[in-house]
């Protein structure tokens, strides 16, 4: 009998099951400063996995230590200068004895050069009350931040009051309205937040609430009032956090599905109301830590190379295998993309899945839709407005790059000029930088007004599909003014640009109220394409 190896097995008996899960972090940094996360891990050593490729670490100010152990603060500097995503992978377990686990967590540190965070706010006010709120007592920013604009109410009035908003509830009002606010810093880098204003004369003495979650996800919710309650039920299955500022926050425990609740009571002179908030829990798949799901883009018989790795939240993962097959096609693994290729005569939605993992094999599964199509034109002729004197600039956008323009002629039938930049290209037009992927250049013939026509072949591969393109030239020099462009235009009242007004383009002006740019002195409700400043630049 081998007792030494008796021994080895006694002892690992004894040992409790040690089991891995993963979590995903994301911090802000501002551009050559530091941040400090702090780790307590008192049974398993912190470990580095993946370091920060665009910075420098420490730990315990140690730079570079690949582990550490106990109280652990890792402490992030990026690369003098470096604007952008850096991530790393640290390894470290909980302080739990009985179940001891490690856990991999992903960190995303992105790496700007001035920050806004506005934080969403809530609030109880009484029907009729009016108040002046500090809205911008819990936002933060890298300089000096001021309130902009209340750009959209619901259901109150709000005025901004210097850095304060001045709320006002109508009398008869008893449900809950909001606001949203912008506050800018002196470069303009701007951030919205949404207010919640609950209007209630008195609490009700006895209530109940039902909240729905997903296993894993917490639930946030709403208190009639800011404080003053006390929790005379805690919840079996779950914790709550966060229990402060007229809202609190519900964490179901790990894994767990089904019915929970808890009990909350606040004393009016010495009456208790008293409110039982039910949670369900529902047992829903759960969202992954890094695979992230993709799309791709290829044509009719073509080959596509997915390189499904490039968005996932990690940056040392191995592309395993291909659990789900295409039905449509072929997908095989080459040194970490993904080769697909779709049957003969095959259009539409393709679809596969692709399981990842880390190098200690935490591994998930996502999923890859593939959308098989030769991108035709919608129509096969097209209406074109330019001005006269002044070049168009013909641009289309297929999702692949084996497509191509084919000239019937080099001139249109009236004698303009028709030039042709196959491939990437760069250069000026009308004294207007322009850059773009197979590109036509359309230059009226001199002082011509009216109308020009010419045709062109959209090809992919063998396959090409005839185009006719008509150009109305108007009258007026518009190139001598300052809001005339030849590519990337803004178009009156094509928000979304589609090339289309409609009502869809009502849409934009939601999602963007709040956003602050340059505005254009020169517009017009003209059709034509104006220019604009990038409000890439100004964007939050």
């Amino acid at each position: 009998m081998n007792i030494s190896r008796l021994k080895i097995f006694g002892f690992l008996l004894l040992l409790p099951v040690l089991g891995f899960s993963q979590s995903t972090e994301e911090y802000e940094v501002l551009a050559d400063s530091s941040i400090t996360v702090n780790y307590n891990t008192p049974i398993f050593p912190l470990q580095v996995i993946s370091a920060p490729s665009s910075g420098t670490y420490y730990l315990n100010g140690v730079e570079g230590a690949s582990t550490a152990f106990g109280n652990v603060d890792l402490k992030y500097v990026p690369d003098p200068g470096f604007i952008g995503q850096d991530n790393m992978v640290i390894e470290l377990g909980n302080d739990d004895p009985v179940a001891p686990q490690l856990i991999n967590v992903f960190i995303t540190f992105n790496v700007v050069a001035a920050y806004v965070d506005a934080q969403d706010d809530y609030y109880v006010m009484m029907p009729g009350q009016q108040s002046s709120l500090d809205v911008m007592v819990n936002d933060d920013g890298s300089g000096t931040i001021s309130m902009e604009m209340v750009p959209l109410t619901n259901n109150l009035q709000a005025v901004v009051s210097g850095n304060q908003i001045l709320v006002t509830l109508d009398g008869d009002f008893e449900t809950m309205g909001k606001f949203s606010y912008t506050i800018c810093d002196e470069a303009m880098t701007c951030d919205q937040a949404v207010v919640t204003v609950f209007s209630a004369s008195e609490p009700n003495t006895v209530d109940s609430l039902t909240l729905v979650t997903t296993k894993q996800i917490s639930k946030k919710g709403l208190l009639p009032l800011n404080n003053g309650y006390t929790i005379t039920s805690q919840p079996q299955h779950g914790a709550l956090d966060d229990f402060t500022g007229g809202s609190f926050n519900y964490v179901p425990d790990q894994g767990f599905v089904g019915l929970d609740n808890f009990t909350i009571a606040y004393n009016t002179n010495s009456v208790p109301s008293i409110r039982t908030f039910f949670l369900d829990v529902l047992d829903s798949p759960v969202l992954n830590n890094f695979a992230m799901d993709d799309e791709g883009h290829v044509s009719i018989e073509g080959t596509a190379t997915l390189d499904v790795l490039e968005n996932d939240l990690n940056t040392n993962l191995f592309l395993i295998s291909i659990p789900e097959s295409p039905d449509n096609g072929t997908a095989t693994i080459d040194n970490g993309v993904i080769i697909y290729e779709p049957d003969a005569g095959f259009t539409g939605v393709d679809h596969f899945t692709y399981k990842t993992c880390t190098p200690f094999f935490d591994c998930e599964i996502a999923d890859v839709y593939v959308h098989v199509s030769n991108d035709q034109p919608s129509d096969y002729r097209f209406t074109l407005t330019t001005f006269e004197n002044n070049p168009l600039v013909i641009e289309y956008d297929a999702d692949f790059p084996n497509w191509e323009f084919q000239l019937y002629s080099s001139a249109s039938d009236e004698g303009g000029t028709l030039t042709y930049h196959p491939g990437e290209w760069a250069g000026t037009v009308a004294g207007q930088w322009v850059d773009g992927y197979n590109l036509i250049v359309y230059d009226p013939p001199l002082d011509f007004e009216g109308q020009d026509n010419f045709m062109v072949n959209y090809c992919v591969d063998s396959d090409c599909y005839g185009v006719s393109l008509r150009v109305v030239v108007e009258e007026g020099a518009w190139g001598n003014e300052a809001n005339y462009c030849v590519t990337n235009c803004v178009w009156p009242g094509d928000a979304n640009d589609n090339g289309v007004v409609d009502i869809v383009d009502l849409l934009a002006i939601g999602y963007c109220t709040g956003e602050v740019g340059t505005s254009r002195v020169e517009a017009s409700t003209n059709w034509f394409g104006q220019y604009s400043d990038d409000w890439v630049t100004n964007e939050p």
